[in-house]
């Protein structure tokens, strides 16, 4: 009998310390999954603000280059219309138009290193959470962009969320399942108590005895 019974809490002690160890996993996934999800929110706000920043100059650079472009061109249009009857002021239209195709070429340069890299054809919202979500997944943040359901923003978090929803639950399920093992092993080790007709004994035995073997 108390062969059997020792053999039981054995037993039970060791899907007891499996399953503690597996708790305690889901609980780091879960405060890994937390503490990921405070900072990525953090760096999301951060490179949004600056993606918008940068779209807008560079947005700018591309504007100012164009004009600068289309000064030069008319300018050099006037000098060709200039240069048969006068060629010095077609000659002085001539290098002011060059001056406004260098300024052109460095509005350009300037506009390369402000480049964005998003997709023309999609919302700038849209498209600069794409490339928000894409950066944050690459630097192992967990963010993955969805398209959004309908009447819901976008929500480049939300698998992440729903991963620590799923650990959370998973870490209560496995510490009630702790919980179980230990008053079992309780139980069956007041069994073995001498019995001296206490009502704690009797009443916490009780288990014990339930679950032990005739």
């Amino acid at each position: 009998m108390r062969t059997r019974i020792a053999i039981l809490m054995a037993v039970i002690a060791t899907f007891g310390a499996v399953v503690a160890y597996r708790a305690v996993t889901a609980e780091e996934d879960t405060s890994s999954g937390e503490r990921h999800l405070e900072q990525g929110q953090i760096l999301e706000l951060n490179r949004r603000a600056d993606l918008l920043n940068t779209y807008r100059e560079s947005a700018q650079f591309g504007d100012s280059e164009k004009l600068a472009a289309s000064r030069g061109f008319y300018l050099r249009e006037q000098a060709a219309k200039l240069r048969p009857t006068n060629s010095s002021a077609a000659n002085s239209l001539d290098l002011q138009a060059e001056e406004q195709f260098a300024i052109a070429r460095m509005y350009h340069r300037t506009g390369e290193f402000t480049y964005v890299g998003i997709n023309p054809s999609d919302e700038i919202e849209t498209a600069i959470e794409k490339k928000v979500a894409t950066e944050l997944s690459e630097a192992g943040y967990g963010a993955v962009w969805n398209p959004p359901e309908q009447g819901k923003s976008t929500d480049i978090w939300r698998d992440l969320n729903d991963d620590i929803a799923k650990n959370r639950k998973k870490t209560v399920r496995l510490s009630g399942l702790v919980a179980i093992f230990v008053l079992s092993l309780a139980g069956l080790t007041f069994t073995q108590l001498p019995r001296d007709g206490s009502p704690l004994q009797l009443h916490v035995g009780r288990p014990g005895r339930l679950d032990a073997p005739p």
